[in-house]
């Protein structure tokens, strides 16, 4: 193997193994995060298993992190095509943007920066939502079962907000219930939120402390 092509082996294994040292690091705070989880009953033996396993995958490529490594190999195989690709891709605009005319290669410019901009801000959607879908998916497998169960027999103009999220009552409205008023209850740490909100009037924040009586500690006027 010639000096340039080791150069070229070791900076990619390099990369490769901060990969998946980072990896690692990543899936040891989720097993610790859904372990305090668990000591305060909030998670499933599930969630845990799934970060552990993908912990031990990334650790055992780790260890086997080598040139001679298959899945190295792939990683660099990759890699390269990626940076091959891209170059040729810039050749190419560069050529098109020597041939044409300056009209024209304003007008391209400006095209293939509008492109540039799509494709980012399509990206950036995606991104937001497979990031959101996980955020939520997280939180479901952590939401305690005695919410679940109250749920069932809430109407859904009542529920709790758990970790952001908003989870609404199953049941339809009785006859005694406002339609225009939803509560839902939020429980931070110790403490104990109750938000009220009636459409087109107002939005009350009650706090509750023990078996102590709700104290309104904030209210404010809704648009109608």
């Amino acid at each position: 193997m010639d000096e340039e092509k080791q150069k070229q082996v070791s900076f990619y294994l390099s990369a490769y193994r901060k990969e998946l040292k980072d990896q690692t690091r990543q899936y040891q705070r989720w097993i610790e995060q859904v372990n305090k989880r668990m000591e305060d009953g909030d998670s499933s033996m599930t969630a845990i298993q799934r970060y552990k396993d993908k912990l031990s995958e990334a650790q055992r490529l780790l260890d086997l992190a080598c040139p001679e490594s298959e899945d190295f190999i792939e990683y660099m195989t990759n890699q390269t095509e990626m940076l091959e690709r891209q170059q040729s891709n810039q050749s190419r605009r560069m050529e098109s943007c020597l041939k044409d005319a300056e009209e024209k290669k304003k007008r391209l410019e400006e095209y293939t920066q509008k492109q540039r901009e799509e494709r980012r801000a399509e990206r950036q959607t995606k991104y937001q939502i497979q990031r959101e879908t996980d955020r939520y998916f997280s939180i479901q497998e952590t939401l305690p079962p005695y919410i679940r169960d109250n749920l069932k027999t809430m109407p859904y103009n009542k529920g709790y907000v758990f970790r952001g999220v908003w989870y609404f009552g199953t049941k339809p409205l009785g006859r005694h219930d406002n339609p225009n008023l939803l509560t839902m209850i939020d429980r931070q740490g110790g403490n104990l939120y109750i938000h009220e909100y009636k459409k087109g009037e107002y939005h009350k924040v009650f706090e509750k402390k023990n078996k102590e009586a709700q104290v309104l500690i904030r209210e404010e006027r809704l648009d109608r």
